[in-house]
């Protein structure tokens, strides 16, 4: 598409610098017509910008109440749930190491009652 589009320029571009008119006027008909490709783009341009803020409108995209807020709230749980998850898995294993150096502990003090005796 872009070979396609730069094809076509220069092909025009060609056509006016080789027609049979004075260098003022083709220069000034080139200026109009870019002038008006100009304002083409810029009409387009603006309806799709309107287009997508109607479509923003409607579906609340971008609002804080809107589906991004919706999916930042969401985040925001698992993130929390992530958080909470994270320290009952700490204190878990904290007991747990707690558990086996008393058991370690005791079995090393049976031991020595053992031994002396």
């Amino acid at each position: 598409m872009k070979n396609l589009l730069r094809g076509l320029l220069a092909g025009l571009a060609i056509g006016y610098l080789t027609a049979p008119r004075s260098g003022k006027k083709t220069r000034e008909q080139l200026s109009d017509k870019i002038n008006g490709y100009k304002g083409q783009f810029n009409d387009a341009r603006d309806k799709v910008v309107g287009f997508v803020d109607e479509v923003k409108d409607q579906t609340g995209l971008g609002t804080p109440g809107g589906v991004t807020g919706k999916v930042e709230s969401k985040i925001d749980q698992y993130k929390d749930k992530a958080a909470e998850t994270k320290e009952d898995v700490k204190d878990s294993y904290n007991y747990k190491v707690e558990n086996v150096a008393d058991k370690a502990k005791s079995g090393i003090d049976t031991a020595e009652q053992t031994l002396k005796v």
